[in-house]
């Protein structure tokens, strides 16, 4: 995984917290593959990108507050855009 965002996560971590926020949406992370991550301070980072060999022009993600993350049971990712499958 080579999100646009590795290495500021530190970062993303201290802005978050100084809002108090929660949960957070990331857009355009030009993330690669999908996964979850667990950053420093126990936030923890589920994302969606592109499949290995795309442009990488996309990705989403979700930046979760410790006491919030432990409720999450499952990251299912339906696509890179973020966008809700229609009914």
């Amino acid at each position: 995984m080579s999100p646009r965002w590795e290495g500021k996560e530190p970062e993303l971590v201290r802005e978050v917290e100084r809002y108090r926020l929660e949960i957070v949406g990331l857009t355009s992370t030009h993330s690669l593959g999908s996964g979850t991550q667990l950053l420093e301070r126990g936030w923890t980072l589920h994302y969606s990108g592109v499949a290995q060999g795309e442009r990488r022009r996309a990705g989403v993600g979700l930046l979760i507050a410790p006491q919030l993350s432990r409720h999450v049971l499952e990251f299912t990712p339906v696509n890179r855009e973020g966008r809700f499958p229609a009914p």
